[in-house]
């Protein structure tokens, strides 16, 4: 029954023609071509869609996609995407919006320059799909640069130039705080040698304390630490230092001595401690001391008077 009707649709085809247009009815479409010499301006309805043109504009309908627009821009929407793109100026410029990421971006002379906004799978160490910003460019067909400027992981990790964050904020590079306001609280920011941030509490009350113990020999100790001037080998831009070395003080107070592995660090926040009593053990040496020359001078005046008792000269 098929083949009969698709034979009695052939008998059908039905060309009508003038100097300027030309309609055609055959088993698959319904054409209407207004200029023959140039199949680009055209309506034509069929098994595929419906698809309409001229010199500028068309449409076109199918199963899968719509489309929309002239020689200039046009965008385009099917069952996976949303894409629109403009070649008013250039370079190309492009925008797509898909399942999974927004991209946008422009093409011109053979270079490419693109951005993706979205889901992303990656396959090592393990397959796993994270959300990205990611920045793609290069040479058309020869070489792609690809820089994921944001990523954020499913265990919530954001990395900014890290494709494997983590820390909730992995930063790898430079990063800077503008405009922090003062606080009151009792709390410090300290950054570790892998650039690892943590907070760390001022913590005075005897309460949460055990195991209190006085510092012994304070003094010794912070005599025999040197104290140096130096410049960093990365950064000499930085001038001058002032400080310890971490390996020296290993051997004084190696509590006040971190080691991650590759370098050794000091806890300066924890000298001040030392410092105070080094200093009290010092302010008593010096009271003692004035003990005694507060003595010395006692005695000295008892045989000063006893001189003068006897008639005897100050030879001294």
């Amino acid at each position: 029954m098929k083949n009969l009707y698709k034979y009695l649709l052939i008998l059908l085809s039905v060309p009508i023609a003038s100097l300027a247009q030309d309609t055609e009815l055959n088993p698959d479409a319904l054409i209407f071509n207004t200029t023959p010499s140039n199949p680009l301006v055209h309506t034509e309805y069929g098994l595929t869609g419906l698809d309409i043109q001229d010199f500028y504009h068309f449409a076109r309908l199918n199963p899968d996609t719509l489309s929309l627009g002239d020689d200039l821009k046009w965008w385009t929407l099917n069952r996976d995407q949303l894409s629109l793109r403009t070649n008013l100026t250039a370079p190309l410029e492009n925008l797509t919006l898909d399942l999974d990421r927004l991209s946008f971006g422009s093409s011109f002379s053979g270079l490419f320059d693109n951005w993706e906004l979205g889901k992303r799978l990656i396959s090592s160490p393990s397959p796993t799909a994270r959300f990205s910003i990611i920045h793609i460019y290069g040479e058309s067909g020869l070489y792609a640069n690809i820089y994921e400027a944001l990523s954020i992981t499913p265990g919530h990790n954001v990395g900014i130039g890290i494709t494997t964050p983590s820390q909730k904020l992995d930063v790898n590079g430079n990063a800077r705080f503008r405009d922090v306001p003062l606080g009151s609280g009792n709390y410090y920011l300290r950054i570790a040698n892998d650039g690892s941030l943590s907070k760390v509490a001022i913590t005075s009350d005897r309460r949460l304390k055990e195991n209190i113990k006085a510092l012994e020999d304070a003094l010794g100790k912070v005599l025999t630490m040197r104290g140096v001037s130096y410049t960093l080998k990365q950064h000499p831009e930085a001038g001058i230092q002032h400080g310890l070395i971490a390996q020296e003080l290993l051997e004084i107070a190696p509590e006040l001595v971190e080691f991650d592995g590759e370098y050794y660090t000091i806890k300066y926040d924890q000298l001040s401690p030392l410092l105070i009593e080094a200093l009290k053990e010092q302010q008593a040496i010096i009271a003692q001391q004035q003990t005694e020359i507060e003595s010395l001078k006692q005695i000295y005046g008892r045989v000063l008077n006893l001189e003068k008792m006897l008639g005897m000269a100050h030879t001294y």
